[in-house]
């Protein structure tokens, strides 16, 4: 039984392949991207397949190169999918979240109560981290669902 998929320095066509494997399977529970390219129709799989798969309660995109308008519709599953309890979402290089794209992707924490663990890279600008953090416990009312785990944000 496959639980844990990490892959490394991924071309978009081998992150595609996988998501394509993925799909089939349903124990994998922990998904990891690191390095490469995600392209905007293997983005729109992936979402594809976390929409329906309740088995994944871990995803990470790390170092990979992602448009921002993608890191978004990868923030949209957290409106469908209630296994996922961790996003971790770092672009490549230097290229931060930027403001508009970090605001859409809190929003979606509005009809998100299971998720424990939201890990953005963002603009260092130290005021926009104190909006986010507020916005971030103003859009995830939890304890009014009846959800006592806390959510964990790391902005870095």
């Amino acid at each position: 039984m496959l639980e844990h998929v990490e892959l490394y320095d991924g071309s978009d066509a081998a992150y595609h392949t996988l998501i394509s494997g993925i799909s089939r399977n349903s124990s994998i529970n922990k998904l990891e991207f690191r390095r490469g390219v995600l392209h905007h129709q293997t983005v729109s799989s992936l979402v594809q397949v976390l929409k329906v798969n309740k088995t994944t309660t871990t995803l990470t995109i790390l170092s990979v190169y992602i448009s921002p308008g993608d890191c978004v519709l990868l923030a949209e599953v957290l409106t469908i999918n209630n296994t996922v309890r961790e996003l971790r979402i770092r672009p490549s290089g230097e290229k931060r979240l930027n403001q508009s794209t970090v605001l859409q992707i809190v929003k979606q924490l509005q009809q998100n109560y299971t998720l424990e663990l939201l890990v953005l890279w963002i603009t260092d600008d130290d005021q926009f981290i104190r909006d986010v953090e507020i916005l971030t416990k103003q859009h995830n009312n939890r304890q009014s669902h009846g959800v006592t785990t806390p959510l964990q944000v790391e902005l870095w």
